[in-house]
């Protein structure tokens, strides 16, 4: 009974794929052409490239790998120094 209601359906699917249009054109142009990336995430790319060029450029991603530990040691003494201003 199961080998039968799947050998219905399987015939159903592909009676059903046989009547849509096939749209696809693999000599089409315009599906292999990349599309252009957004403002935005060109330069991002750009800064992650700069970044690895010049290691000891100022960039997000070396404070990301700083640990949590030294990124926390790092707030408590700049706000020690700021307190100590503040007096």
């Amino acid at each position: 009974m199961k080998y039968l209601l799947l050998l219905v359906l399987a015939s159903a699917g592909h009676a059903f794929a046989a009547d849509k249009p096939n749209d696809f054109n693999p000599s089409d142009p315009s599906i292999w052409q990349e599309k252009p990336l957004p403002e935005v995430v060109r330069e991002k790319e750009q800064l992650q490239d700069l970044c690895r060029t010049f290691p000891d450029a100022e960039c997000q991603a070396n404070t990301d790998r700083q640990p949590d530990i030294q990124r926390e040691e790092q707030r408590r003494k700049d706000k020690s120094r700021y307190k100590s201003f503040e007096k």
